[in-house]
């Protein structure tokens, strides 16, 4: 009984390539920092063993490899440590659109690209996305399953985050702690890998597949045309870099229109006016401000509030928001709600009322960022 068992896992995690010969998972991480390190070191004629003696505190071969395939973070002071050891100014560390050979920015694009392809396929992307439901769904937080399982919460949230594979043993010890048992956790994960392989066929993005879009794909992003790598790397992450206001002001939109009964109407082309930028909104980009003249929610939203819409974010489970019906721009306000693995819906109140999220007579729908209160 005991080798049959075996058998099935290995059959199933060869195939998502979650076992590997040495019992670890050896995985491709995402590429957070793509970089002029390698080229530069062996303009200087060092070693990787050099390099890594040169820096305060000193770095083995392993991490130094890490850094320079842009698997591995950065602060600024490392940076600037390694460029002081390599001889160069900071800003040449980073690889930068415009500046370093068009070879060397196509070479860091594709590998970002494949990098995350690879995610979706070896199905760390399914795997993360019914870890993640399953522990909001039972109302736990990362640290209560990592340690439930025996892992560090850094082990554990980079599987939940497609950038490192479970194990078979982590796979059982999660179905312990759910109550579950093996077949139906694994499952589980094929029916996600299988909609996903069916995502891939219809031409969706791998990126949209996994738990959060990937920082390094900020590359191949407009609204960070002409800035620099280690720069939207601090833009993404905990650093904070300030710039001048390119936008002023949000522009509002959502009226009560059509006398003599009148409805919520949201047209994103016909503004109705305009409101300062609070602190949260940042520089204004991807955000806008509505009046919100909806009663479906209940006393979460009162009727004419103004509230801020950060379009960057996708709406998930829990979330208050704003949604456009196809026909007449008719407008109204939710909560998503689902578990995770059925349909996310709509939930409205005041009548009861739930509608799927990819219902075909809904155009839009807006994560709610923040209110104010009339």
């Amino acid at each position: 009984m005991a080798e049959h068992h075996d058998h099935r896992v290995t059959e199933l995690t060869g195939r998502m390539a979650l076992a590997s010969t040495s019992g670890r998972n050896v995985v491709r991480g995402e590429v957070v920092f793509p970089n002029n390190i390698e080229r530069l070191r062996k303009a200087k004629g060092l070693t990787q063993s050099d390099l890594g003696r040169l820096l305060t505190p000193q770095m083995g071969v392993s991490t130094i490899s890490k850094v320079e395939s842009g698997a591995r973070r950065l602060t600024n002071l490392q940076i600037e440590d390694i460029a002081r050891a390599l001889g160069v100014r900071a800003d040449e560390i980073p690889v930068v659109k415009g500046r370093d050979a068009a070879a060397d920015v196509r070479e860091w694009g594709r590998v970002q690209r494949d990098t995350v392809r690879w995610s979706v396929e070896s199905g760390a992307a399914a795997i993360a996305y019914v870890l993640a439901a399953l522990r909001t769904k039972h109302r736990k937080t990362l640290t209560e399953v990592a340690l439930a399982i025996g892992k560090t919460i850094s082990v554990y949230h980079r599987i939940e985050m497609a950038t490192r594979l479970a194990t078979a043993e982590e796979l059982k010890a999660i179905a312990e702690f759910y109550k579950l048992t093996e077949r139906t956790l694994h499952k589980m994960i094929e029916e996600r890998i299988a909609i996903h392989q069916q995502e891939l066929k219809k031409g969706v993005a791998p990126e949209d597949l996994l738990p959060r879009r990937p920082r390094a794909l900020l590359w191949d992003n407009e609204r960070f045309a002409g800035v620099g790598v280690l720069e939207r790397e601090a833009l993404r992450r905990s650093l904070r870099v300030v710039t001048p206001r390119t936008i002023e002001t949000l522009p509002v939109y959502g009226e009560m229109s059509g006398a003599p009964n009148p409805e919520f109407v949201f047209d994103r082309t016909a503004a109705i006016g305009t409101v300062p930028i609070p602190d949260f909104c940042g520089n204004g980009e991807g955000w806008f401000a509505a009046r919100a003249y909806s009663n479906r929610v209940g006393i979460a939203l009162r009727p004419g509030s103004l509230v801020y819409v950060n379009t960057r974010r996708v709406p998930t489970v829990g979330d208050l928001v704003l949604f456009v019906r196809a026909k007449g721009k008719q407008a109204d306000c939710a909560v998503v709600v689902g578990d995770g693995f059925k349909d996310t819906r709509l939930r409205m109140y005041n009548p009861d009322e739930e509608i799927a999220l990819n219902d075909p007579t809904i155009a839009e729908v807006f994560r709610i960022a923040a209110a104010v209160y009339p």
